[in-house]
Formats: structure tokens, C-alpha cells, sequence
């Protein structure tokens, strides 16, 4: 009798670990934006507007609009890359912005950005990327060590994969492009350590933070999108 006691109490224990250990470290689906905090860039005058709205799988979606604006929101939790290095989300876009081309300051615009920000590298900076950092901190204020941008793309033959025209330190992968899927729910799922040691050729940072932008600063003109959830999470452990 002890046996089975012990051995179910055993059971208990583990399944409640396993239950802890598949939780993503990070789920939001927008049913406020508690979690979410604003930030704005100073010497960017108009902001874009993020608002909860019915829509969605679960009957709340993220808003965002621009109307030759750029703002953002910043997640306030911050996670470990290297322990969770999975990003899942599912978007919608209105439409991509006329006449954006990201590779120009010009044309630096997007639909709907995901960022994943870095922080705390593992290794200093060098001296002429450290000028280079400061150079856009004049526009944008201060800025993480490094960003991974997903981005809607608003050209159909945009390269994959560029660095931002404002700094080397933001990398810019293109998951979507056009207007082929506009207006319908899109999932998308990322691999940070892969992206990550492709674009930079480092190991990840060890502190990271999700924020999301939409903005037509740059090209004078609105744009809309939506985001349904995201979350973050190791596949190892958990799968949507």
C-alpha cells in the first residue's frame, strides 16, 4: 500500500513539474495592453495609435495604426533568449505602404514590426559599432544593444534579409511581403539563436524584451495591422 502511495505521489510530482516546465515564458492574446508600455521616439512628433478591438481567434486583437507616425510598445517582462528561443505570433495586415523601401531612411517603414530587443551582450562592443550606435540614438534616444526586426514587407522582390539603414545593430528579416496575404490571419514562428547567430555571427545576448511598431514616419502616409497573440517559448519543452 505504501508502494502505490509513494509511487503515486511520484506521478503527482512529475506531471506537475512537466505541466511548469511546458508553460511558454511569455503569452499574451490582448485582451488589455497591461503587459505593454509605450515608447516614443524624440524626435518623432506623431504617434501611432494601439488599441484592443474585437477581432481575433479568441475575440480580442492589438490595433495598431499609423497616420505619418511612428510609436512603439515595449513588452515590460523581459525573458532569456537562450532558454526560450521561439517566437510565435499571428498577424494581419490592411495593406503595405506605398513607395516604403527599407533599405533608405526614406523609406523605413513598415506595416507592422515584431522587434525582439537585446541587451546585455556577451562580449563589449567595438569602438566604430559604438558610433554607430550613437549616431541613431540621436533619432530614436537610446537604443538596446542589438534587435531582431520581423517585418511585413511592402516590396514583392525585397531581399530577405537587410540591416536597418539607421544602424547595423537592427537586423531586418522580411517574413511576408506584398499584398497577396493582406487582410488575412497570418502565423509566423522564429527561431531566435538561429536568426540571431546568422545575421550578427555572435551568440545571443543574455536578456531580451518583445515590442511592436507600426509606422509611416518616413513615407507620409497610414497604415493599419493587427496582432492576434504572441508568445515565447522553448520548443524543446511546449508546442502550440
Amino acid at each position: 500500500m505504501l508502494r502505490n502511495v509513494l509511487t503515486f505521489s511520484a506521478v503527482i510530482v512529475f506531471t506537475a513539474w512537466s505541466s511548469a516546465a511546458a508553460q511558454p515564458v511569455i503569452y499574451d492574446e490582448f485582451k488589455n495592453l497591461h503587459n505593454w508600455a509605450q515608447l516614443y521616439f524624440p524626435k518623432v512628433k506623431r504617434h501611432s495609435r494601439y488599441t484592443i478591438v474585437r477581432d481575433g481567434r479568441d475575440g480580442f486583437a492589438l490595433q495598431a495604426e499609423s497616420d505619418r507616425a511612428a510609436s512603439a510598445l515595449v513588452m515590460k517582462k523581459s525573458f532569456n533568449p537562450e532558454e526560450y528561443p521561439t517566437v510565435s505570433w499571428r498577424w494581419k495586415v490592411a495593406g503595405v505602404i506605398p513607395g516604403a523601401d527599407g533599405r533608405k531612411k526614406s523609406g523605413d517603414d513598415y506595416p507592422l514590426r515584431i522587434y525582439i530587443i537585446f541587451d546585455k551582450p556577451k562580449k563589449k562592443p567595438g569602438f566604430f559599432s559604438s558610433l554607430g550606435r550613437r549616431a541613431a540614438e540621436l533619432v530614436y534616444g537610446r537604443l538596446p544593444y542589438s534587435s531582431l526586426n520581423y517585418v511585413w514587407g511592402n516590396l514583392e522582390d525585397f531581399p530577405r534579409e537587410i540591416r536597418s539603414p539607421y544602424t547595423d545593430g537592427a537586423g531586418i528579416i522580411v517574413l511576408r511581403r506584398g499584398n497577396k496575404e493582406t487582410n488575412h490571419w497570418m502565423e509566423e514562428k522564429v527561431n531566435l539563436a538561429e536568426d540571431y547567430g546568422r545575421i550578427f555571427k555572435e551568440e545571443l545576448p543574455l536578456e531580451a524584451r518583445i515590442a511592436i511598431m507600426t509606422d509611416s514616419d518616413n513615407t507620409g502616409s497610414k497604415t493599419k495591422a493587427w496582432l492576434d497573440w504572441i508568445t515565447v517559448f522553448n520548443e524543446g519543452e511546449v508546442k502550440r
